[in-house]
């Protein structure tokens, strides 16, 4: 399959399942987050890959500069970052899994009607 027809496999094949994965975790949220910013260099268009995992394989990123851009320390935490990779929460171009935007959307708009009321409170 050509990246788009694999990246389109993938989102077609999302579940929700993954969120239990970085529901409760700050740092997995912060990389979710910032994913979007970091400059990712994918392979050829016209490449074709079997699965998304090679696709990976000849995709490439700055670590660092993932963490640096969500505020955290690239040692500590790589770990949560290939767990994200590894379970389809952040894609090769650049995108996310749409199930977790939506619940990120829903986390944004619930943060903004609690400040908006008065109720906010930090962690």
């Amino acid at each position: 399959m050509t990246c788009d027809e694999l990246l389109e496999a993938a989102r077609v094949a999302e579940t929700p399942d993954v969120i239990l994965l970085i529901a409760d975790n700050a740092i997995a949220l912060k990389l979710i987050v910032a994913w979007k910013t970091v400059d990712v260099q994918n392979p050829d268009e016209d490449q074709e890959f079997s699965t998304l995992r090679d696709m990976w394989k000849e995709t490439t990123f700055e670590w660092k500069q993932w963490y640096t851009n969500a505020g955290l320390s690239p040692h500590e935490n790589q770990r949560i970052g290939q767990c994200l990779i590894a379970n389809g929460i952040v894609y090769p171009d650049g995108t996310m899994n749409q199930m977790v935007q939506k619940y990120i959307n829903t986390q944004i708009a619930d943060l903004v009607t609690k400040t908006k009321s008065g109720k906010a409170t930090r962690k």
